[in-house]
């Protein structure tokens, strides 16, 4: 007699025997249940977006260090080495750190009775929190570029 294996989870609930884990029904209980869904449905939707501003706001930060290094000429060119490329690395990382804030009001809108509008309208926080890291990495690179001291 030729014994038969079951091919999935679902099969063995079928012949009577419990898997030991049955990890599809756990993510089939997930992805049943409205509140899952429409949480994954959110965090998509905001992971899509913003995930496509981080190239606009990190190449804003980039310019902004780029044209502060250019002006800033000749002080600025003695910071070339090994530390200061370490602190302007440090700098970027936790620039993308801070960036991840936008995902806490994104999601609290879209669970919001605001969805729509803010759907609609979420590109202003993109705008202004752009302005406000540029701002930031201004402030971060005019002194060590000499741009405090006049030199532009």
């Amino acid at each position: 007699m030729k014994k038969s294996f079951p091919s999935s989870p679902a099969t063995a609930r079928l012949n009577g025997r419990a898997p030991l884990l049955d990890i599809n029904a756990l993510d089939t209980d997930m992805h049943d249940n409205e509140f899952g869904n429409s949480i994954r449905n959110a965090l998509s939707n905001a992971i899509a977006y913003w995930e496509r501003g981080r190239i606009v706001y990190n190449g804003a930060l980039v310019l902004v260090v780029v044209i502060s290094f250019i002006v800033g000429l000749p002080v600025s060119f003695r910071l070339i080495g090994t530390e200061w490329v370490i602190i302007l690395f440090v700098l970027a990382v936790l620039a993308n750190v801070v960036y991840c804030a936008a995902y806490i009001p994104d999601i609290a809108f879209q669970y919001s009775s605001f969805r729509p509008l803010w759907l609609k309208y979420r590109w202003v926080l993109l705008v202004v929190g752009t302005l406000f890291g540029g701002a930031l990495s201004y402030l971060f690179v005019a002194g060590p570029f000499g741009l405090t001291d006049g030199n532009w």
